[in-house]
């Protein structure tokens, strides 16, 4: 029987969809950027004040266009730097093709990671195919935002790779970056670990710790110069650690598009301000809805990390299999937008390696002609669709982001526990050549 999957036509036609959203939504962000209207915006405005000599009060105050908060520190920034003379629309053309050759770059990653899975299976360009597919469809509305979801996403398939390839210094400093920008990122660091034997623990660590210094210190150094520590100790001061800061803005209702754990129970449990259609819902008081929410924000890291264990402990002797590092992957995307703080729609891409798994359990039971065939290619097919957020307005307020991705990390904990050894490489079916 011909797999579904290796229906190459349609597979070809789903990645010229995705291509077509990608530019379609980088015009959009040029249009956003040019007036001002955009995360891509205030990015570039603050990286002006910064080369024009503003010092680390910048971050207590907001962008005078938008009133939104300066929320990213110099490591982000300093790639506004090439951008940051030039016109606003030409910023927002060089921010656009930058977030391009980010979405190249994960393709080649992607082909990479497959390559390095099958080394001898003639057909896994199909596979390619699907999973770009999916990646370039995921990616399109953060490019439009302007935001940096893209490139971490790249980042960690660039660092998957680079592991594959056995050189895991540049995955570790790769991994870094995204952990220096945003911060939360970092939790990568364990996917890392899980897919890594005990004994080389301690130099990934320092490298990732080395990775974190040089894109929080030094490279930033040389574009802002001496400022750099005074401007990370006023980004912590004035947005992580704040009471007022940007992360108590993480945990409003009012935008049908914002699907973090925080904004779901709040709409669901509290009296806390609705958007227009909003689900039924309780009235507890709000400051126990949020330590309601801490504590299913620490059961959800606490499981995934005893996952994690579980499978790390069952191989402490082995040299684990290559397959490793795409299972705690897909695990730990799905975690880390579980838990974020103020997720919305335009963060989708971030759960995109939690799809790699289901790609290749769709390919088998399709394979092995098994019954559940359809179902399971449904499942796929519906948690896409809740990630994209292409449902109903009336729907999109339940959270269909937040809905969707407990859906990937409740399958991929499946997936995880039922394998059968993590150092046996057919665990994973490859697809089968053409007869």
């Amino acid at each position: 029987m011909t797999s579904f999957l290796a229906r190459v036509p349609w597979a070809r036609f789903w990645v010229l969809v995705g291509v077509v959203g990608l530019v379609e939504e980088g015009l959009s962000s040029v249009s956003r950027g040019t007036h001002g209207k955009s995360d891509l915006s205030v990015f570039y405005r603050t990286c002006v004040l910064l080369l024009n000599g503003a010092d680390a009060s910048v971050y207590a105050g907001r962008d005078a266009v938008s009133g939104w908060y300066r929320c990213i520190p110099p490591a982000g920034l300093m790639w506004f730097w090439p951008l940051a003379r030039l016109s606003p629309r030409s910023a927002s053309f060089g921010w656009m093709f930058f977030n391009f050759a980010l979405a190249g770059a994960g393709v080649w990653a992607l082909g990479g990671i497959w390559r390095a899975l099958f080394p001898d299976e003639p057909h896994r360009h199909q596979l390619v195919l699907w999973t770009s597919a999916i990646f370039l469809i995921l990616a399109a509305p953060s490019v439009e935002v302007g935001q940096y979801s893209l490139m971490f996403c790249a980042l960690w398939l660039l660092a998957t790779r680079a592991a594959l390839s056995k050189r895991l210094d540049l995955a570790a400093l790769l991994l870094a970056l995204p952990a220096a920008i945003k911060i939360y990122p970092a939790l990568l660091l364990l996917f890392a670990l899980g897919a890594l034997p005990f004994k080389k623990w301690p130099r990934f660590t320092a490298m990732f710790a080395l990775g974190f210094a040089f894109w929080t210190f030094a490279a930033p150094t040389l574009v802002f110069g001496a400022r750099v520590p005074s401007l990370n100790a006023a980004f912590f001061r004035e947005i992580v650690f704040s009471p007022t800061g940007r992360l108590s803005e993480s945990q409003s209702t009012s935008a049908a598009s914002s699907h973090g754990l925080d904004t779901v129970m709040l709409r669901f449990l509290s009296a806390a301000p609705e958007p227009k259609d909003a689900p039924p819902h309780l009235e507890l008081p709000v400051p126990l809805v949020l330590a309601a929410t801490n504590g299913a924000r620490l059961l959800v890291i606490t499981a995934t990390i005893a996952l994690w264990w579980r499978t790390t402990r069952r191989r402490i002797q082995g040299e684990p299999a290559a397959s490793e590092w795409l299972f705690s992957l897909a695990l730990w995307s799905a975690a880390l937008f579980l838990i974020l703080p103020g997720a919305k729609a335009r963060y989708a891409v971030y759960v995109f390696p939690a799809f790699l798994p289901l790609i290749l359990c769709t390919a088998r039971v399709w394979i092995s002609n098994a019954q559940s065939r359809w179902a399971y290619t449904l499942l796929v097919f519906g948690l896409l669709l809740l990630e994209m957020s292409l449902v109903p307005n009336e729907a999109r307020v339940w959270g269909a982001g937040f809905w969707g991705a407990l859906g990937l990390w409740l399958e991929n904990a499946r997936l995880l526990w039922q394998r059968p050894s993590p150092v046996r490489e057919e665990a994973l079916i490859p697809l089968p050549a053409k007869t």
